[in-house]
């Protein structure tokens, strides 16, 4: 759950961002598809869920998502088979929350690495934009982060490449999530957001990778 502190951090920061999105032109529509693994062993109430509900009410248009809890390898391929689906072509962002190693994530007891996402997303994160909301995920070669752009199809990839403050890297996550539909390019994006959220991005070792860098 995040605490009054960052709650009325992000809440000025979005409401200030709410003002300006109402006098752009044009915005360009990447809703969520979050997929959350288990934080803890016994019954937690440490979950995404509420940080995205409250990213939804407070951007205009809102930012839509949705939400599922995974702990197992058949759900993680159950779920990247839905979002293939018509019904959700304006989720651009897949938001994988686990618990990471490099190269990898944890869902349930398994590691599951990025070639094994490779194969069990089938074609599910072409065009996309893969955001590893994991410690330590990407603290890996750009040449293999790279090598899992090319190998699924995605737009970009984003993540952490350290053990990071699970607070600190929500927070981030939101503002990202918000900062991506101003933009088409993501080179563009890249630049604008290390640009204003520079101490955030170093502190966290946030990392975004796309095709062209």
């Amino acid at each position: 759950m995040f605490k009054k502190h960052y709650i009325c951090k992000l809440s000025k920061k979005l409401e200030s961002i709410k003002k300006i999105s109402m006098s752009v032109t044009r915005l360009y529509r990447k809703y969520i598809y979050c997929l959350e693994g288990e934080w803890e062993r016994l019954p937690s109430r440490k979950t995404m869920r509420p940080a995205l509900e409250f990213l939804e009410q407070l951007t205009k248009p809102s930012i839509q998502f949705v939400h599922r809890n995974c702990i197992s390898r058949d759900s993680l391929r159950q779920y990247f088979s839905m979002l293939k689906e018509k019904t959700f072509r304006d989720y651009i962002i897949v938001y994988l929350a686990f618990h990471g190693k490099k190269h990898c994530i944890q869902v349930g007891n398994d590691l599951v690495s990025l070639d094994d996402l490779v194969e069990l997303a089938d074609g599910a994160f072409k065009n996309r934009i893969v955001y590893f909301g994991a410690c330590n995920t990407l603290g890996i070669t750009k040449a293999d982060v790279k090598d899992f752009i090319i190998d699924s199809g995605a737009v970009a990839v984003c993540g952490y490449k350290t053990k990071v403050d699970f607070m600190k890297s929500s927070v981030l996550d939101l503002l990202f999530f918000e900062k991506c539909q101003h933009y088409k390019r993501i080179s563009a994006l890249d630049n604008n957001f290390r640009t204003e959220y520079s101490k955030q991005v170093d502190d966290l070792q946030f990392q975004l990778i796309h095709r062209k860098s």
